[in-house]
């Protein structure tokens, strides 16, 4: 109880260079993201090309993650060394502030210590390393984002043009209603003759495999028409196909699921038992 004053005081020191240091590691993380912003902003045109080789959004996301986790790794493993060297001449450094400097960090009248204490926690350490490494690292997720959702926006803004053009009687072209679009069952037949040449090996195995290829894309566009008209029994088909294309073009399996779908939508009708009561739907 004597000494509750000063135990007061230390405990608020350390709560308030808790909050300090936090605040520093998020300025830090802002830095990182601010700088893979002006780089996504200067390989605009390098995005674009990887995107026109195939690669999807998820990574794109990705490479600006690793840049990010990189950076935060190295900047969390200096950070360490060089608090860990401070510590370890902690009084030897004080003491050269106060000599050259001028400058009292830890002033004996107050603290009643001839020297500075110091006890390192491995818990607190561990915890520290992981939260600064894991802020860093998350902070490249938004310019990650940024560069993958250009293409997306650039779709999003060619329906939204081509919507409003049809609306005022000013579109060149009709929009393409993709739910009436409708598979011939030769295209399965051909399916089903592709696999078996890929069965035979030599030269029929490489143009089975180009079929097949070739193939999935009239039958992703025939699930792609069966998604379109099962969507209209919601009551926000817009808001669904935004989000199901989204995902489609951050992790591409939906486009997988679309061509499962148009490979048996030919056979079992499924636009017509999904579509809602009322809407006719041809082929």
């Amino acid at each position: 109880d004597m000494n509750r004053q000063y135990f007061e005081a230390v405990r608020l020191e350390r709560t308030v260079m808790f909050f300090l240091l936090f605040f520093i590691v998020v300025v830090a993380a802002f830095g990182i993201m601010s700088t893979l912003i002006t780089v996504t902003v200067q390989k605009r045109r390098e995005i674009g090309i990887v995107k026109a080789l195939g690669a999807n959004i998820s990574q794109i996301i990705w490479i600006f993650l690793g840049q990010g986790t990189v950076v935060g790794f190295f900047g969390t493993l200096t950070g360490l060394g060089l608090g860990m060297t401070l510590i370890r001449y902690r009084n030897e450094f004080s003491h050269w502030l106060a000599s050259t400097l001028h400058i009292e960090i830890f002033p004996r009248e107050v603290y009643q210590f001839s020297e500075i204490p110091a006890q390192i926690v491995p818990h607190d350490v561990t915890v520290i390393c992981i939260s600064a490494f894991l802020i860093c690292s998350l902070a490249a997720l938004i310019p990650g984002i940024a560069a993958a959702s250009w293409m997306v926006m650039a779709v999003i803004n060619g329906a939204l043009a081509q919507g409003l053009l049809a609306r005022f009687g000013l579109a060149w072209r009709p929009s393409p209603d993709l739910a009436q679009l409708g598979l011939p069952r030769s295209l399965t037949a051909a399916l089903g003759l592709a696999a078996a040449a890929t069965l035979v090996g030599g030269t029929w195995r490489f143009l089975g495999i180009n079929l097949i290829i070739a193939l999935s894309v009239p039958f992703c566009l025939g699930g792609l028409a069966v998604v379109h008209a099962a969507v209209r029994r919601l009551p926000h088909p817009g808001m669904a196909l935004i989000a199901f294309y989204m995902l489609a073009g951050m992790f591409g399996w939906p486009l997988l699921v679309a061509a499962a779908l148009g490979l048996v939508e030919a056979w079992l009708g499924l636009r017509r038992r999904l579509a809602p009561h009322g809407v006719r739907i041809d082929g």
